[in-house]
């Protein structure tokens, strides 16, 4: 009788641990992998190395006229739709308000600054003046890395001595839309 009980109870216990196990056993594990990042694009001039802050252009005009070429670079971690660029510009010496100084870019190309040549297609970013020029770069695919060159311009024949400061920034809403990779 006793080894009856036993196997009832080995029975009970078996009908008991039984679901468990199986439950158990049909779970499987999955890892997901996420990444976060940053979005920033600076300006810096032309054979220069990148640095954070603002590039600053110090003319010192005698005559004719001057030119700066720079860049925009993205030195986030993703490919960027847009940016805007605030150039603000003051006096060094006693000569007056800052004068005019011209931006421009050259889309799908690159500056020549021996040439003063674009191998695209030459944009007009719009004219600095003693008031704060914006300039906005909009549908780009600027991928991580990659330059957006720009040149500056003096007017012709002056003589003075003043600075011209960019500043670039890069909103959340400026970058590539993110996906999602099923396994």
């Amino acid at each position: 009788m006793r080894w009856k009980r036993l196997i009832a109870c080995s029975a009970l216990l078996t009908q008991l641990v039984a679901p468990a196990v199986a439950g158990f056993n049909a779970q499987t594990l999955r890892s997901m992998t996420t990444t976060t990042g940053n979005w920033a694009a600076v300006a810096f001039g032309q054979g220069l190395a990148p640095t954070t802050g603002a590039y600053s252009i110090l003319w010192t005009i005698n005559q004719g006229k001057a030119r700066d070429f720079f860049a925009f670079r993205n030195v986030g971690s993703f490919a960027i739709t847009g940016l805007v660029a605030s150039v603000t510009q003051s006096q060094t010496s006693n000569s007056g308000k800052p004068p005019n100084t011209s931006f421009d870019w050259c889309k799908d190309g690159f500056w020549n600054t021996s040439a003063n040549t674009c191998s695209g297609s030459i944009v007009s970013m719009g004219v600095a003046s003693d008031v704060t020029l914006v300039m906005n770069f909009v549908g780009l695919n600027l991928a991580v890395g990659s330059d957006l060159s720009m040149r500056a311009t003096t007017r012709p024949n002056l003589q003075n001595a003043y600075s011209s400061s960019i500043s670039v920034s890069v909103a959340r809403t400026q970058i590539r839309s993110g996906s999602l990779t099923n396994s």
